[in-house]
């Protein structure tokens, strides 16, 4: 068979098989799931709050009261749904299903379809092959947004980078820009976030930068790039800020803040919220996001590319500083949510990044997939594929209910949050004992617990 047969029975067969399992994931969460409110209740009504708010005759801010905790991203999603309130949930399904198909259409149109044929089917399976389509796709959660602009942002930055002189083109320029205009509004602190990994990576670079700025030419070149990355960032940034003073009548996320300082955990919790964040059973990254990176990397070994080691090393600098950070939150998981829903969002974005800076795998010198790294990922990659699969054997309520509570720890504190409790609540042994019995719990068929 000739290597251009092969890549056409590759690229048919691929695109097949992702089309498939995307309707039998679309066909599985129907069948299992319904839509999960999550925040929605919450930020629904901010737009019509807002203009009430702003619109009253004793007009003043702060809004706070009339508009919920949540940042500016959610506000436009509630304009949205404004148009059709009685259509919400439906609405939001298929904005957030449009979403994780949107760096798809970023790549047509910033690279073209021939690379779209090649590197689309893998992440598209891995979509397929992940618990997002059964928890997060009809939510009221806005994770699945944030991750993928920060996706297409870091791809983007990813591909001027690996590109020589550092110029990728102006569409990915201008693709850089619109996202990142757009993720920091998702959540306060993924521009800091986000920055800091971004700034490991170019502290990697630094030889490379430091011969670009050799010339005249390649130090405004490089003074356009670092405009480019930070410009739109920092604008983002500045919106929400803006929007927190209308809330709050100072620019800062101030009920965030208030939390943190109430409930924040102590360093000896946090590393063991760190531990749960990763290592869990019950959703942590590994358990949630091994077996859909397996099938994307694979999926793109086959099609004969391999993602650029800019933007691997991006992508695990920026998942490692989220981890780190969220450890230092009161609530490791995001409370409640199918695993670890905080980590969506930098997930997400590594998967969605990907695709933007592939270079060709050397057929003489890399194999299409290694023997050793088969063997060894194959336990986790085998618990994580249980993980995905579990809920499509029975109803998306038992298995969230097993999940959230799967011990008695945890229904004891389900009888104290029957009533509104202070912020120290987060802080009471209570708490932490439902904490440690849910990132230890292991995700069975039939609960064992009742």
């Amino acid at each position: 068979m000739s290597h251009a047969e092969s890549n056409r029975r590759v690229f048919f067969f691929g695109w097949f098989l992702a089309i498939a399992m995307l309707w039998l994931a679309f066909r599985g969460s129907q069948r299992h799931a319904d839509f999960l409110v999550t925040d929605l209740a919450a930020w629904q009504g901010d737009w019509q709050g807002l203009i009430g708010c702003l619109t009253r005759a004793s007009a003043a801010v702060p809004c706070f009261g009339q508009v919920s905790k949540f940042p500016l991203a959610y506000l436009i999603n509630s304009l949205m749904l404004g148009v059709s309130p009685g259509r919400a949930q439906l609405l939001l399904t298929l904005v957030n299903g449009f979403a994780l198909v949107l760096p798809i259409v970023v790549l047509a149109l910033t690279q073209g379809l021939s690379v779209v044929r090649h590197v689309g089917w893998p992440y598209l399976l891995a979509l397929a092959l992940s618990p997002l389509p059964m928890f997060y796709v009809a939510s009221g959660a806005l994770e699945v947004q944030a991750g993928v602009f920060c996706g297409i942002y870091l791809g983007g930055l990813a591909r001027i980078l690996t590109s020589s002189h550092l110029d990728a083109g102006k569409r990915t320029a201008w693709v850089v820009a619109i996202a990142g205009l757009v993720f920091p509004l998702y959540k306060d602190t993924a521009a800091v976030l986000v920055g800091f990994g971004v700034l490991v990576t170019l502290a990697w670079h630094a030889n490379g930068l430091r011969e670009v700025a050799s010339t005249p030419v390649g130090r405004a070149r490089l003074w356009r790039c670092g405009l480019l990355f930070t410009g739109p960032v920092l604008l983002g940034q500045l919106l929400d800020l803006s929007y927190c003073w209308v809330k709050f009548g100072v620019p800062l996320p101030l009920a965030y803040m208030n939390e943190a300082a109430e409930a924040g955990p102590s360093y000896a919790r946090s590393a063991e919220f760190l531990a749960g964040s990763l290592l869990s059973p019950n959703g942590g990254v590994l358990i949630f996001w091994c077996f859909p990176l397996f099938i994307a990397i694979a999926g793109w070994r086959v099609a004969g590319f391999i993602p650029r080691r800019t933007v691997v090393f991006l992508a695990i600098t920026s998942a490692a500083v989220f981890l780190v950070a969220l450890s230092r939150w009161w609530t490791p998981f995001g409370w409640d949510g199918w695993g670890n829903r905080l980590m969506i969002p930098v997930m997400v974005a590594t998967l969605a990044a990907f695709p933007f800076a592939m270079r060709p795998r050397q057929l003489a010198t890399e194999p299409m997939l290694s023997r050793r790294v088969c063997l060894t990922c194959a336990p986790l990659v085998a618990a994580s594929f249980y993980y995905v699969a579990l809920p499509y054997t029975q109803s998306q309520a038992r298995s969230l209910r097993d999940s959230l509570r799967p011990g008695m720890h945890c229904m004891r504190m389900s009888d104290f949050q029957a009533t509104p409790q202070p912020l120290a609540f987060w802080r009471s042994d209570i708490y932490y004992s439902c904490a440690r019995e849910r990132m230890l719990y292991i995700p069975w068929r039939h609960s064992r617990v009742r």
